[in-house]
């Protein structure tokens, strides 16, 4: 490899006169068929093994063939037929040929379907996934829900990762900018903020990120997902305000009761002071319009 596999290399060498007598051992995790081992006592190999072959294995097959090579008192006279060599070998690669196609056509046929659900899944829920690199000067993808939520092109987002950030409030800009470039990346990220959308509605937004790491730990992609949350806000303002229409009435409530109390003591002395019959008729006219009072 790349001019040549193990087959053409034991070939080469057996033709060889000042190589030929070499050990040869086949150690193949991928020709491994009965032709396969066929092929290579054809083209001379001494050994055939498939990987992963136990290390004592290995070892015994090393001291038999450094005692063969011991023993070996000449090269063969003449190495094997080339024509028979290349009909098998040309078998084998067209077997390889046929197991990769084989296997390549189920690896596309589970990537259409993984494809497909996952188109499935970012189609049909209304919460908007995104997917950027680290810099955020690339989007990667976006679903279809940005265009409902944000009123804009997913194409238009696409050619220029930024222009989400042209829609949020002017009040909410600075706040989100900050932890976008402070938090995404460890995983923090999550931040409620209103977008203007072209008809100019204002919607809140929920927006969460998560770093996706490669196997030595290193951030080389940030995933989100954003909802919309309008209707809980409102439900949020609407609770708050009954929540003081509440505290409002128990104040009214309590400063009637205080007050009635009040108003009691003084009917009820009102009404003693209306029976005295020391009142004059002006004293008893006042004290009738304080009753009324």
């Amino acid at each position: 490899m790349p001019n040549m596999d193990g087959f053409r290399l034991c070939l080469e060498i057996r033709k060889a006169e000042h190589l030929r007598t070499l050990p040869f051992i086949v150690y193949t995790s991928t020709y491994d068929s009965p032709s396969d081992r066929k092929l290579a006592k054809t083209v001379g190999a001494d050994l055939y093994l498939v990987k992963p072959a136990p290390a004592a294995t290995i070892l015994r097959a090393l001291d038999e063939l450094a005692t063969k090579a011991r023993d070996r008192a000449a090269p063969p006279v003449s190495g094997p037929d080339e024509v028979d060599v290349v009909k098998q070998y040309n078998a084998a690669l067209v077997r390889k040929l046929e197991d990769k196609n084989q296997d390549l056509v189920q690896a596309n046929a589970e990537l259409r379907a993984s494809e497909e659900r996952f188109r499935q899944l970012a189609e049909n829920i209304h919460e908007v996934f995104w997917l950027t690199d680290p810099t955020k000067d690339q989007m990667l993808y976006v679903s279809p829900a940005y265009e409902r939520i944000w009123g804009r092109s997913c194409d238009e987002l696409m050619k220029h990762p930024r222009t989400w950030l042209d829609a949020i409030h002017p009040d909410d800009l600075n706040r989100v900018e900050a932890a976008m470039t402070e938090r995404q990346r460890d995983g923090t990220y999550d931040e409620q903020y209103r977008i203007v959308r072209p008809d100019g509605t204002t919607r809140w937004i929920r927006d969460r990120a998560f770093p996706v790491r490669d196997e030595s730990g290193h951030v080389y992609r940030i995933a989100g997902v954003a909802e919309d949350v309008t209707s809980r806000k409102q439900l949020e303002a609407q609770f708050l305000q009954a929540q003081k229409m509440e505290a409002i009435g128990q104040l009214s409530s309590g400063v009637a009761h205080d007050f009635n109390n009040l108003l009691t003591v003084i009917q009820v002395r009102v009404s003693m002071l209306e029976h005295e019959e020391t009142l004059t008729p002006d004293m008893k006219e006042a004290v009738d319009e304080v009753l009324q009072a």
